[in-house]
C-alpha cells in the first residue's frame, strides 16, 4: 500500500515537472514570435504589413490561451486551481475583455454589443484574472457557433450591504443547442457537434474550466438555449465593494440630448440602455425625417459610418448643427472631421464620457516611459529571447547588458550596479532560482535589494510562489506583453531614473508649420499607423514628399501606354503609402483605380486618370515645402566653432550619464548650425548613435568631431 502511494506521488511529481517543461518549451519560441512582432510594429510603415503582424500576434495569443486552458484543466483535475482576490477596477476588466473580443471577431459578419451598467461600483475586490478568463471562454464559445446576428455581453449589479452582486451574461444568435445536448456541452473534451466535418474548433474544455472557477467562487453557470435561435450563458459573483462611486458618471448629463440612428435595432437598443443608465436623454429614431421634428432638439447623433456619409452634406441637416458620434468597425480606419467624432464599436460607458466631454480629443495621447540613466541586466540562455527582451527595452532608454547563462549573469551582477535584473528560470547548469539565491547570499546590501524579476515561460500553478521564495521580486510571463513590461519598469526602476508622462503626439510636431497647415492629410490618422510615434510619422511624410512627383509621372505614363499590370501594382503601392500618412481621400481614389486595374479596364483608367492626378495635386499642396527639400522651418545659424565645441563637450558628458533627453536636445542644437559637408556626415552618424542608445559610440564620435574641429 505504501509502495503504491509512493508511486502515485512520484507520478504526480513527474507529471508536474513534465507540464512545467512543456509550458517552457512551447512558450519560449512563442515569446520570440510575439516579441519580434512588437518590435517590427514599432518600425513597420506599410499598413498592410502592419495588419499581417497584428493577425500574427492575435493567432499567437489565441494559441497561448489554448495552452493555458490545458494547464488549467490539469490543475483543476488535481484540485490546484486557486482564487486569488485583489482590488480591481471594473472598467479595466471590461475594457480588456472587449478589446480581446473586438480583435477576435474583427472580420466576422456579426455585431458585438455591450450593455454594461455604468453605476457598478468603480473598484471591487475579487479575482479579476479569473473573471476575465471566464468571460473570454464564454464569448469565445459564442463566436464559434455564431455566423450572423450578434453577440451581446451584459453586465448588471445589485448592492447588498458591503457587497456588489455582479450579473454577467453572454448572449448570441448562433445555432443554439438541443435540449438533449445541454449536459454534453458541459463535459470536458466534447463539442456539441463532435463529427469530423464540424466547422467549429476548440478543445472542448472552456465551459468545464469556467464552471470549476465559478464553483470556487461559490456560484455556478446557467445555460439557456433554443436550437436555431441562440444561446444565453449567465452567472453571478459576489465581490466586496472597495470604492462605491460609480464606474462612470456624467456630471452635466442634462446638457445632452442624444439621437440614435444605427444600422440595426439590437444595436440601437444596446446603446440606448447605456445612455439611459447614465441619465442622459436619448431616443432611437427610425429615419432622417425625425431629426426635423421641432421638439426633439438633439445635440448629438450616434450613427454608423454609412449613414453619416449619406447625411453630412445635406444642407438641411447641416443647419441643425448636430455633433456626430460615428461608429466604425474595429478594422476600419478612424478619421477626424468637423463636428464628427469617430469611435470603434461597440459604444459602451467606457467610451462615452471621453467622447462627450471631448477628452478623447481629435488628437492622440500616449503614455511615455523614460528610464534613461538606468542599467538593466537580462539573463537568458536563449539568444533570440535575449534579443527580443533587449529590443523591447530599447525605446525606454536604459543601458542593457545580457548574459546567456547564470554564471555569466552572476559575474556581471557582482561586477556592476544594476537597477533591475530580468532572470530566466529554466537554464542549463545553474537555473534562475539558484542564481537568485546565490546573488541574495552576498553580504553587500545591494545584492539583497536589487530587484530581480523572473522572466519565465513556466506559467504553471505554483511557479510564481517558487520564484518569490527564492528571493525574486516579481514575475513577468513570456511571451512578454508590452503593457506588463511597462508596469514592471514603473514599479521597480528607481523613481529618480523614471519619468512617466502623457504626450499629445498629434501636437508633437505641430510647431512646424508644414505639418500644422495640412488640409488634405490627417495627421492623427497617420500617427495611428505609427503607434503614436511622431518622429517616425515625420520621416514617413518626408520620404513620401520626395517621391510623390515621380510616382505621379509613372502612373500617368503607365495609364497612357496601357500597361495595366504595372499600373495596378504602382497604384496599390500609392494607396498604402497615402493611407499611412493620413491622405485618406487619395487612398480611396487609388483603391478605385486599383479595382479598375484588376478588371483590366484600361479605357476607363486612361479616360479618368485626371481624377487621380487632381487628388495627388491636392495632397502635393500640403507637401510643397517638403517637395522643395525643406525638412523643417528651422533657420540654420552661421557656424560658430566655440559654441559647437561646447555643445559637443556637453554631449560627451550627457552620454556618460546615459542621458538620452539631454543628448537629443544637444544634438538638435548642433544641427542648428550650418556645417561643412564633412561635419554634416559625422553629425549624422553621431545622431544615429544617440537614437540607437550607443552611448559609448556617442562619446567616441564626439571626441572625433572635436579633434576634427581643431584640424
Amino acid at each position: 500500500m505504501l509502495r503504491k502511494k509512493k508511486q502515485e506521488l512520484n507520478t504526480t511529481s513527474a507529471k508536474k515537472t513534465y507540464l512545467a517543461n512543456m509550458s517552457h518549451e512551447i512558450r519560449t519560441p512563442m515569446n520570440a514570435i510575439v516579441g519580434l512582432s512588437d518590435i517590427l510594429l514599432r518600425e513597420c510603415k506599410d499598413p498592410d504589413m502592419r495588419e499581417h503582424l497584428h493577425s500574427m500576434q492575435s493567432a499567437t495569443r489565441n494559441l497561448l490561451m489554448t495552452i493555458n486552458n490545458i494547464l488549467d484543466y490539469e490543475n483543476m483535475l488535481e484540485g490546484k486551481i486557486r482564487i486569488e482576490p485583489d482590488a480591481y477596477n471594473i472598467e479595466d476588466l471590461l475594457s480588456e475583455v472587449i478589446e480581446i473580443t473586438k480583435i477576435n471577431i474583427a472580420k466576422k459578419e456579426m455585431l458585438f454589443l455591450v450593455e454594461a451598467d455604468p453605476n457598478i461600483p468603480k473598484r471591487l475586490y475579487g479575482d479579476v484574472a479569473r473573471i476575465k478568463q471566464i468571460l473570454c471562454h464564454l464569448i469565445s464559445n459564442a463566436e464559434k457557433f455564431t455566423k450572423v446576428g450578434y453577440i451581446k455581453l451584459s453586465v448588471d449589479f445589485e448592492k447588498e450591504a458591503l457587497d456588489a452582486i455582479l450579473h454577467f451574461s453572454v448572449e448570441d444568435t448562433g445555432c443554439g443547442i438541443k435540449e438533449s445536448d445541454l449536459e454534453k456541452v458541459r463535459a470536458a473534451y466534447t463539442q456539441q457537434d463532435d463529427s469530423s466535418t464540424r466547422d467549429e474548433g476548440g478543445l472542448g474544455i472552456g465551459l468545464t474550466i469556467a464552471e470549476a472557477l465559478l464553483k470556487l467562487m461559490g456560484t455556478n453557470l446557467n445555460i439557456e438555449s433554443k436550437e436555431g435561435i441562440g444561446t444565453k450563458v449567465s452567472f453571478f459573483i459576489r465581490n466586496k465593494i472597495v470604492e462605491e462611486s460609480p464606474a462612470m458618471k456624467i456630471d452635466d448629463a442634462g446638457d445632452y440630448n442624444i439621437g440614435i440612428f444605427l444600422e440595426e435595432k439590437n444595436e440601437d437598443n444596446a446603446v440606448k440602455s447605456v445612455f439611459d443608465k447614465l441619465g442622459i436623454k436619448c431616443e432611437v429614431i427610425d429615419n432622417v425625417g425625425e431629426l426635423f421634428i421641432a421638439n426633439k432638439g438633439f445635440t448629438h447623433l450616434v450613427t454608423s459610418r454609412n449613414k453619416y456619409e449619406q447625411m453630412r452634406d445635406i444642407q438641411e441637416i447641416r443647419a441643425l448643427k448636430l455633433e456626430y458620434l460615428v461608429g466604425v468597425d474595429y478594422t476600419t480606419q478612424m478619421s477626424v472631421e468637423p463636428n464628427a467624432t469617430f469611435f470603434k464599436k461597440p459604444l459602451w460607458f467606457g467610451e462615452i464620457k471621453d467622447i462627450l466631454t471631448g477628452d478623447n480629443s481629435k488628437s492622440l495621447k500616449k503614455e511615455t516611459i523614460n528610464i534613461h540613466g538606468s542599467r538593466i541586466l537580462i539573463i537568458d540562455d536563449n539568444d533570440i529571447n535575449l534579443r527580443v527582451t533587449a529590443g523591447l527595452l530599447k525605446p525606454y532608454g536604459a543601458a542593457v547588458d545580457t548574459a546567456t547563462n547564470a554564471e555569466d549573469g552572476i559575474r556581471l551582477a557582482t561586477k556592476g550596479k544594476y537597477d533591475l535584473v530580468f532572470m530566466d528560470h529554466m537554464m542549463p547548469g545553474t537555473d534562475g532560482v539558484e542564481a537568485t539565491k546565490i546573488i541574495r547570499s552576498y553580504e553587500d546590501p545591494y545584492y539583497r535589494s536589487i530587484p530581480i524579476i523572473a522572466l519565465s515561460a513556466n506559467a504553471i500553478e505554483g511557479a510564481e510562489d517558487l520564484f518569490m521564495r527564492a528571493g525574486m521580486n516579481d514575475f513577468l510571463e513570456k511571451p512578454v506583453k508590452l503593457k506588463e513590461l511597462e508596469n514592471i519598469l514603473k514599479k521597480w526602476i528607481p523613481s529618480d531614473k523614471l519619468k512617466v508622462k502623457y504626450v499629445d503626439v498629434s501636437d508633437e510636431y505641430m510647431d512646424i508649420p508644414v505639418f500644422s497647415d495640412f488640409k488634405n492629410i490627417d495627421v492623427n490618422v497617420g500617427l495611428s499607423f505609427t503607434n503614436g510615434d511622431a518622429a517616425m510619422y515625420k520621416s514617413i511624410v518626408e520620404e513620401y514628399a520626395q517621391s510623390i512627383d515621380a510616382k505621379k509621372t509613372l502612373l500617368d505614363n503607365l495609364a497612357e501606354t496601357g500597361d495595366v499590370a504595372r499600373f495596378t501594382i504602382e497604384v496599390h503601392s500609392l494607396k498604402s503609402l497615402s493611407k499611412t500618412i493620413g491622405a485618406i481621400k487619395l487612398s480611396e481614389v487609388c483603391l478605385n483605380f486599383e479595382r479598375l486595374g484588376h478588371k483590366r479596364d484600361t479605357d476607363t483608367i486612361k479616360n479618368t486618370i485626371d481624377r487621380l492626378d487632381d487628388e495627388i495635386d491636392s495632397v502635393k499642396k500640403d507637401l510643397e515645402p517638403l517637395i522643395k527639400g525643406v525638412k523643417s522651418t528651422k533657420v540654420k545659424h552661421p557656424f560658430n566653432k566655440e559654441k559647437v565645441r561646447e555643445l559637443l563637450r556637453e554631449l560627451y558628458y550627457a552620454a556618460d550619464d546615459f542621458d538620452y533627453d539631454n543628448s537629443v536636445k544637444l544634438m538638435f542644437e548642433i544641427d542648428g548650425f550650418t556645417l561643412s559637408e564633412r561635419l554634416e556626415k559625422e553629425c549624422y552618424e553621431l545622431n544615429n548613435m544617440i537614437e540607437n542608445l550607443d552611448y559609448g559610440g556617442v562619446k567616441e564620435k564626439a571626441v572625433e568631431i572635436l579633434i576634427l574641429l581643431e584640424m
